[in-house]
Order: structure tokens, then sequence, then C-alpha cells
């Protein structure tokens, strides 16, 4: 295996997920074939196509009908929207959702409270309003809203260098979230209540059952094996975390016996730990040498071959400068959050023997 350039995020942000831009692709589908097609047939008097919307909407909308023989209602009604705003908030919603949940569970999870969670709130729909019809991907969304705000609660019982860095914030903006949505929703027509409940309630039973994931670390087989070339400082209210690094294997690296590990801890719903690991670069080692390889990564510390001007072996946020919050001040208002990226590089070796001599002078 060839060794190349490691760009790695502590919050697992960079996680690749093939399951999610299909999900989001039929919900596109879907409103193409209905909300798309009866506007076309509108503006057009084509009665093929007006028939051809009406029998997929009709024919997949959540109503009695699915308690009765037409099962697969329970889940086509999450691919179907009653108009372009029903569609575009539900859409923000789902990307908002996803892309928090997935940095903190394993691959693919995120399904789970998604389905089970737009099931478990078309049920509790049909219940609340037996005769109306339902559309919408709201109940699959309230289950990753769930999901997510029960696996931030139970972060609590995680050691502070383990626990993701965005967690105490997230937890807060989820729960005014939640008072907010119920608030307005006292306000707006048409809001399927029992599916946004249900689909909450679904989610957040699977969060607090759900395997969860620490935050990560790398080893490597000697602390010499890589340079650090670069890092991305992260700020919010909490403090100052590293969001992700850049590593390049030194020049004497060897793929056949060196190795870059990602380090994943996973936590289950009786807090048994597990730990997994990914190969970034190199060979894979047995388990014994793994055991023993040197940590050169987290989001709190970076060893290892870390270049001037930093000088040690190592990078802490203690001596790491802090970032000038004066000019990120507009982005903690708005977001509580910002990002400070270095860029890491050697001297010359004039330049550090020039440094040298006016030390010593």
């Amino acid at each position: 295996m060839t060794a190349t350039k490691i760009d790695f995020s502590f919050s697992n942000k960079n996680i690749k997920d093939k399951s999610y831009p299909i999900i989001y692709a039929l919900i596109l589908i879907g409103a193409a074939l209905t909300i798309g097609a009866q506007e076309v047939a509108k503006s057009d008097h084509n009665d093929a196509l007006q028939k051809l919307a009406d029998a997929i909407y009709y024919g997949g909308y959540m109503d009695k009908q699915a308690l009765h023989g037409q099962p697969w209602r329970f889940v086509t009604h999450m691919f179907l929207h009653g108009g372009i705003v029903h569609l575009v908030m539900n859409l923000m919603a789902f990307s908002f959702f996803y892309h928090r949940l997935k940095t903190i569970i394993p691959k693919y999870y995120w399904m789970l409270p998604y389905f089970l969670g737009g099931i478990g709130g078309a049920f509790l729909q049909y219940v609340w309003t037996p005769n109306e019809a339902a559309v919408g991907a709201s109940g699959g969304l309230c289950g990753l809203w769930g999901c997510l705000l029960a696996a931030m609660f139970r972060y609590r019982k995680a050691p502070a260098t383990e626990r993701p860095w965005h967690i105490k914030e997230g937890f807060m903006v989820l729960v005014v979230m939640i008072v907010f949505q119920a608030l307005t929703e006292m306000f707006i027509p048409n809001v399927g209540h029992g599916a946004h409940l249900g689909g909450l309630i679904v989610g957040t039973i699977i969060g607090m059952l759900m395997p969860l994931n620490w935050q990560p670390r790398l080893v490597a087989s000697r602390k010499d094996a890589v340079n650090v070339t670069g890092l991305v400082q992260h700020g919010n209210t909490s403090g100052h975390y590293f969001d992700s690094v850049q590593l390049e294997p030194a020049k004497n690296f060897d793929a056949a016996h060196d190795f870059v590990i990602a380090e994943r801890d996973s936590i289950d719903w009786s807090n048994k730990v597990t730990l997994r690991y990914e190969l970034l670069a190199g060979t894979m080692p047995e388990q014994s040498t793994l055991q023993q390889a040197p940590q050169i990564a987290s989001a709190h510390e970076i060893r290892g071959n870390v270049p001037l001007p930093l000088k040690g072996e190592e990078i802490t946020l203690s001596n790491l400068a802090e970032p000038d919050e004066r000019s990120n001040t507009w982005k903690m208002l708005l977001f509580g959050v910002y990002n400070n990226e270095l860029t890491l590089g050697r001297k010359s070796s004039s330049e550090s023997a020039k440094s040298d001599s006016s030390t010593e002078g």
C-alpha cells in the first residue's frame, strides 16, 4: 500500500456514506413525479401526466389503507410532499440532522431512526387523525432528531477527552429547537403532530440503545513515521480543539512495515466499549503490535515530527497560540464556533541557523 498524505478529521465529518445521497435523490424523484408532474400537467393540459402524478401520490400517501392490505404506505409517504415549501424545509432538516448524527454513530446506522421513526410517526399520525391522509419525511426527520438528542445525552458518561467537542452546544441547540418547533406548530395548519411526536419518541428510544463513537485517535508504528503539515483549530464556547490534522509520511516511511491507523472507541447501550481500527497508511499490523503503537494525534494534542516554528515534539492546546478571536467575533456570535487554519512547514537550514545564532547572541 502506497503511503500518501493524510487529512484526518477528529469530528468524523469526512466519513463517506453512499446511502445518504440515495435517499436524498429518492425524495427528489418523488417530488418530481408528483409536485413537478402536476405542475407540468396543468400548464400543458396533459391528462396522461396528471394521471401518473395522481397514481403515485394517491397510491403512496399514508392513510388507513396502510392497515388494510397496503403496508407500503408506511414507507412510501416519506418520499412524497405536499408542495415546494414542504419539500425544501424537509430537505434542509434532513441535511442538518444527518450530517451531525453520522459523526457520532457507526456507518449507515442513521437509517434505523430515519425509517423506524417514519413508520412509528405514520402509525401515531393514523391514531391521531384516522380519517386524514399524510405525506412527508417529517416522521423520519424527527426520528433523527430524537436519536441525536438521546446520543448527546448519553455522552455525559464519556470521559471529557473522548467526548466529541460539539456535544455540549449541540444538546442545548436541539432542546431549544424542540421548544420552538412545538410552539410554532400551534399556529401552522395541516401539520402532522402525531408523525412528529411518534418519530421523536421512536428516535429517542433508538438513540438510547445505539452504539456511539468516541473521539478518534491516530496511532503509528513510531512517532517519527509522519510529519505534521497542517492543523485546523476549532473554537467554541467550551474552548479550543483540533478539528483536523494533515499528516505526511516521513521520507523513511516503509509502507510494508510502518502504519498510521485511526482508533475509534464505540460504546453500546450497556456502556461496553469496543475498539475499531481504520488503516490510513502502510500495512495493518498484528494486534499485539497495534496495542503498543504510540499515539501521534488526538483532538487535544499532536505528537511526532512537529515542524517549526512550533518547537518540540508535541503540540497541545496550551502551547499553541490562541487564534485571534477578534477576527472571528462575528462567527462566534452567529454560530458559536469558528475555525483557525494553521499551515505548518519546516524552516530551511539557513533560517534555522540564523535563528539559533540570534538566540545565542
